[in-house]
């Protein structure tokens, strides 16, 4: 299994190793398939262009898009204390995957949350996320932000988050006994200590990926796991991206999730 955090340098030094183990026995079958590896080569060099210049085609009509966005910001923040309040918490109360993401306590902040957007960088591959909001009681950022470094083998290689200056912490933590041992007497004392809750904001956490030497130490079970976690993450974006930013209006009014509900009914009845 090829981890996500392997670098792009290691996959190419394994491939040719691969062909090097392959024609070892045998230089005649090397000499036979010299043109198919270099015709392959050649392939690859053709898809790299493609995706280059697709990606410049995909900036290109993004700004055609963000302005639509502009437009759709404008309106909502206009009709603010009509039907359109609190028009982000309920698109997001809607989505099958990020309403539970949201407990009691965080509808109470996110009733401030005024915008959510991305912008794609210059390299054709990162995005951040934007979360705008309005002044509020829970933490003084206005914009909370979600940066995603990709790179050009879609491996994201770096997720940073705005840090998040709360004014009320017990939103997003809580203090707990715990017991622990004194080094110095050996006594077992009670302690309060602050441990972060289930809420929608530890969506804004930060995760650098080790480097390739500290890789090497970890088991494949713990490899395997921060690999499945970027990629979950990787999920997470381009769900932002690609459907829910987008088409926010109709997760605002639960169209998504009627025509979810409707899948699902009919998948049923053709079982029957």
């Amino acid at each position: 299994m090829l981890s996500i955090i392997r670098k792009s340098a290691w996959f190419k030094h394994t491939q040719k190793l691969k062909y090097d183990r392959a024609f070892e026995a045998s230089s005649k079958i090397k000499e036979e398939l010299k043109e198919n590896l270099e015709a392959e080569s050649k392939i690859e060099e053709i898809l790299a262009e493609y995706e280059k210049e697709m990606k410049e085609l995909e900036l290109k009509y993004d700004v055609k898009v963000q302005e639509m966005f502009k437009k759709r910001r404008e309106n909502i923040k206009a009709k603010k204390d009509t039907t359109l309040n609190c028009f982000w918490l309920n698109a997001l109360s809607n989505h099958k995957l990020f309403k539970d993401f949201i407990n009691q306590q965080d509808i109470q902040a996110l009733k401030f949350l005024e915008d959510i957007s991305y912008s794609k960088c210059n390299d054709g591959n990162s995005i951040k996320l934007q979360f705008t909001f309005s002044k509020n009681e829970f933490f003084s950022n206005e914009v909370l932000e979600k940066h995603y470094k990709v790179n050009d083998e879609h491996l994201v290689e770096e997720i940073t988050s705005t840090e998040i200056n709360w004014l009320k912490r017990n939103l997003a933590f809580e203090n707990v006994d715990k017991k622990m041992k004194n080094k110095k007497t050996g006594e077992v004392e009670t302690r309060k200590i602050e441990q972060p809750k289930n809420t929608f904001f530890n969506f804004f956490a930060t995760v650098k990926l080790p480097d390739e030497a500290t890789v090497d130490k970890l088991d494949f079970e713990n490899e395997k796991e921060l690999a499945q976690y970027l990629d979950t993450e990787f999920e997470y974006v381009m769900e932002f991206v690609e459907e829910f930013i987008p088409h926010a209006t109709d997760y605002f009014l639960g169209f998504k999730t009627e025509n979810e509900e409707y899948t699902k009914y009919m998948e049923a009845q053709h079982k029957k």
